[in-house]
């Protein structure tokens, strides 16, 4: 695996974002997954005011190593998410915390279903 991390301080708040990728995992899920490259892993760890929660989530991608680093990746999944929540017209926090909070409506926004 292939680590990168970033630590951003801030609006009261230290978040700490991990990225691990592998294409081992890939290999096996290839047959299932055509163009499957490598496998992540993120993890947010942030707290807030004293107060400390934990959030890991997993996604697949179609570039390989050489063609995205694990920063680049972790770049463009945090790019996508705020370009998304965005749209949706939320401010960034506030749309963090509104999904965190409701997962079905973050799912159903990738999937271009409306929320409430």
């Amino acid at each position: 695996m292939r680590p990168a991390q970033t630590i951003e301080k801030g609006h009261g708040r230290i978040e700490t974002r991990r990225l691990d990728v592998t294409a081992t995992l890939a290999k096996h899920l290839a047959p299932s997954r055509p163009g499957l490259a490598q496998v992540c892993r993120i993890t947010r760890e942030r707290i807030v005011r004293g107060k400390a929660s934990r959030e890991t989530v997993y996604a697949i991608t179609s570039p390989t190593a050489d063609q995205a680093g694990a920063a680049q990746v972790l770049a463009a999944l945090r790019n996508t998410a705020l370009t998304v929540v965005r749209r949706l017209g939320f401010k960034p926090v506030e749309g963090f915390d509104h999904f965190a909070e409701h997962r079905q409506h973050a799912i159903n926004a990738l999937i271009g279903q409306r929320t409430e």
